[in-house]
């Protein structure tokens, strides 16, 4: 639909008759309260995650960490992406690739890419697409930018060319993913792209995803409808045997409390950022006080 909204219809032989539409909520949260405007939402004022993680994202997107967000549908994976994109300095050029539009941001200098689906649906597949987030990917490079947004990773295609996109030194991008962890994050990642690349090795897929990204962060939808963020976690470069170095930086703990279902935010005190990171945090004039 023309604002983004999907519709799926379920009938006989297969089953229903049912039809579902997801409309997709606009809602704009900043990660941190704004001191000047103390009405306006935020994940902190929430409940969503706690000052100390806000203030960490919000670090993290001005000092062009990569960040995948993971999570199940609906746990607002998409709202927390826009919350990060709106930190970015105003003056850097932003493109988003999406294969549905669901990301409207504020920022001045914002380029939108949308996939073009077939009108043609007989005789081809939900993923068949005149242009696909894989082409877009490859257009957006042309463009000189700055920050380079994917709405979702979902295909094969389109996992591999985001790897690649991210590995040509665009520092500072995002995108998502389902998953249930940061740790599944990384899993379904690697099982998208060997799926429609069986040239590379579990181990270079793994190496490869460890030099693209510097952050997972997976949010998730609370049964009392609340979105929260319940994992942030450093990825450092695999070592030689294909393992990942995951470091934990923030926890998040479920309690019952007097109020009901109550969230425990905590941070990791061992935790330091690795090299890598430190080096992005130097090249924009910051620095990491423990």
């Amino acid at each position: 639909m023309v604002d983004g909204s999907r519709a799926n219809a379920v009938f006989a032989p297969v089953g229903g008759p049912t039809l579902c539409i997801r409309k997709f909520n606009r809602v704009r949260l900043a990660l941190l309260p704004d001191e000047h405007d103390p009405n306006q939402p935020s994940w902190v004022s929430s409940g969503g995650m706690s000052a100390q993680m806000g203030a960490f994202l919000e670090a993290m997107a001005v000092a062009r960490a990569n960040i995948l967000i993971a999570g199940a549908t609906g746990s607002g994976k998409s709202t927390l992406l826009r919350s990060v994109v709106s930190a970015f300095p105003d003056d850097e050029r932003v493109i988003t690739i999406e294969d549905t539009a669901e990301l409207e941001l504020d920022n001045p200098h914002w380029v939108k890419l949308e996939c073009v689906h077939s009108r043609e649906l007989a005789g081809k597949t939900a993923q068949d697409r005149r242009l696909d987030v894989a082409d877009l990917v490859q257009n957006a490079l042309r463009m000189r930018p700055d920050r380079l947004i994917i709405g979702e990773i979902r295909h094969s295609k389109e996992a591999y060319y985001v790897l690649e996109a991210l590995n040509t030194g665009h520092d500072g991008s995002a995108t998502t993913i389902h998953a249930s962890s940061c740790v599944d994050a990384l899993g379904r990642l690697e099982l998208l792209i060997s799926r429609d690349f069986a040239q590379l090795s579990p181990v270079e897929i793994r190496r490869y995803i460890g030099r693209v990204f510097d952050l997972v962060v997976f949010v998730s939808r609370l049964r009392d409808g609340r979105r929260c963020v319940q994992e942030i976690a450093e990825l450092r470069e695999a070592d030689e045997s294909g393992r990942y170095e995951l470091c934990p930086v923030f926890k998040t703990e479920l309690v019952v409390g007097q109020m009901g279902m109550e969230v425990e935010f905590t941070s990791v005190a061992e935790y330091r950022p690795g090299l890598r990171l430190l080096r992005k945090l130097e090249l924009q004039g910051m620095r990491w006080i423990s």
